[in-house]
C-alpha cells in the first residue's frame, strides 16, 4: 500500500511540477486510473468480420485492462488489421474478468496464468530449467516464454499494453501482408541495455555488432518459422541472469537479431516523446501518468467518433 502511494505521489509531482498540467488533466487522470474497470464493463464491442493470418499477443495485469483496451482499439482502428488477439494474464486476471474482456473484441482470447502454467509444464520439449525460471519469477519473463511458446500463427506480434496508436502503422501492415523481405521488425532505443549473455553466445551470432542491445520489446513482429525452438532453448542456456527484470527484452533481442530483421524508425515508433511523425506513443512507467491524464481520452476522441 505504501509503495502504491509513493508511486501516485511521484506521478502527481510529475504532472504538477515538471509538466505543469492544468486541473482538467488531474480529473482525467483519476477518472481513467481509478474508474477504468467501471468504464470497461460498459465499453462497446470492437467488431470485426474477418481474421488475418497473424496473432497479436499481450502480457497484462488486471489493473491495466482499461489502458490495454485502448491500446488494442487504437491499433485495430488505425491498422485495419484483424488478428487473433491473445491476452496472457500475469496471474491477476480472474476468470470472470477474462470473459468480460473477451466480450469487448472479436477474435480475442485471455489465457489465464494457471492455464499457461499447465500447457507449458506439460510440454516435453521444454527443458525443466526454463520452466523453473518462468515459475520462479513469472513477470516479466512470461512476455518471452508464454508469447513464444503459446503462439501458433505464421506471423506473430508482441505489443506492450502501454502503447497507444495515433496514425496508420504502415510498416506493420506491410509486414503482415508480406510486402517486405524481412523476417522480423521491432522497436528500438539508441541508448540500449545489457544483454546479460555469455560472450561466446553473443559472438556466435554477432549480437553486439547487429545492435541487439538497442531492441525494445514494445512492438515486435516476426515470422514464427524463423525462430525455431532450438534457438529459444539456446538463449536460456546462455543467459547469465534469468531473474533479470529485462530478461524478456534480452531474450527477444537475442532471437530477433539472428534473423533478417529491421528496426522500426525511432521517429515513427519512439520510446520517448512523440515527434510529429510518430505513429504511436509508448507510455513507459516514468510517464505512465500521461496515458491516464491525456492518452486514453485523446485516442477515444479519434476512434469512437469514427467507428
Amino acid at each position: 500500500m505504501f509503495k502504491k502511494l509513493k508511486i501516485e505521489i511521484f506521478y502527481l509531482r510529475q504532472m504538477i511540477l515538471r509538466y505543469g498540467f492544468s486541473p482538467r488533466y488531474y480529473l482525467k487522470y483519476f477518472k481513467n486510473k481509478f474508474l477504468g474497470a467501471y468504464f470497461l464493463k460498459n465499453l462497446s464491442k470492437f467488431e470485426s468480420n474477418k481474421l488475418d493470418n497473424f496473432e497479436l499477443h499481450v502480457l497484462s495485469q488486471k489493473s491495466g485492462l482499461w489502458m490495454l483496451a485502448w491500446a488494442l482499439r487504437s491499433f485495430l482502428y488505425h491498422s485495419g488489421l484483424s488478428p487473433k488477439i491473445i491476452i496472457h494474464s500475469d496471474g491477476t486476471i480472474d476468470a470472470q474478468t477474462a470473459r468480460m474482456f473477451e466480450s469487448k473484441f472479436s477474435n480475442l482470447q485471455v489465457i489465464l496464468k494457471e492455464d499457461g502454467d499447465r500447457i507449458i509444464n506439460e510440454r516435453k520439449d521444454i527443458p525443466d530449467t526454463i520452466k523453473k525460471y518462468r515459475m520462479a519469477k513469472p513477470f516479466p519473463i512470461m512476455e518471452l516464454t508464454d508469447i513464444y511458446l503459446l503462439s501458433n500463427s505464421d506471423n506473430v506480434m508482441l505489443l506492450d499494453s502501454d502503447i497507444l496508436f495515433y496514425k496508420r502503422p504502415d510498416e506493420i501492415i506491410d509486414f503482415i501482408q508480406d510486402k517486405t523481405n524481412y523476417d522480423a521488425i521491432a522497436t528500438c532505443f539508441s541508448k540500449g541495455s545489457d544483454l546479460n549473455v555469455n560472450a561466446e553466445y553473443a559472438n556466435k551470432y554477432n549480437l553486439i555488432e547487429k545492435g541487439a542491445r538497442k531492441l525494445i520489446s514494445g512492438i515486435i513482429v516476426y515470422k514464427k518459422e524463423k525462430l525455431p525452438l532450438e534457438r529459444f532453448i539456446e538463449y536460456f542456456e546462455n543467459t547469465l541472469d534469468p531473474a533479470n527484470p529485462f530478461i524478456e527484452q534480452a531474450g527477444w533481442a537475442s532471437l530477433i537479431c539472428q534473423t533478417n530483421f529491421k528496426y522500426l524508425d525511432e521517429e515513427r515508433y519512439p520510446v520517448r516523446g512523440m515527434p510529429d511523425q510518430a505513429v504511436c506513443k509508448h507510455y513507459t512507467s516514468p510517464r505512465r501518468h500521461e496515458v491516464y491524464a491525456d492518452g486514453i481520452d485523446k485516442v477515444r476522441n479519434i476512434v469512437d467518433k469514427k467507428l
